[in-house]
């Protein structure tokens, strides 16, 4: 069967009870296998120590502004900057 993009609610149902279809795409004339429509969603990408360790020392916000993901995310981020920087130093000392 071929779909559109106002189907995705329809395929989404149907991947819920368990109907796992195979993806292909037209090009050049010919069906090429296609990875998933849903794939981007599904991406986590991967935390290292650091970020680890820095989410624990950063509390969440309670209250809820614009912007408030972005930039708790971007204090994590530096303060795991810091605490690798600051490993790095050490190892370098002995």
């Amino acid at each position: 069967a071929l779909y559109d993009t106002l189907d995705d609610n329809y395929l989404d149902l149907l991947n819920k009870k368990g109907v796992v279809p195979t993806y292909f795409e037209i090009r050049d004339k010919e069906l090429i296998p296609y990875k998933g429509r849903n794939l981007r969603k599904e991406r986590q990408i991967p935390k290292t120590d650091y970020v680890k360790i820095a989410e624990r020392h950063i509390p969440k916000s309670k209250k809820v502004k614009p912007g408030y993901k972005k930039k708790r995310q971007q204090e994590v981020l530096a303060l795991a900057k810091k605490l690798k920087n600051k490993e790095n130093k050490r190892g370098f000392r002995k």
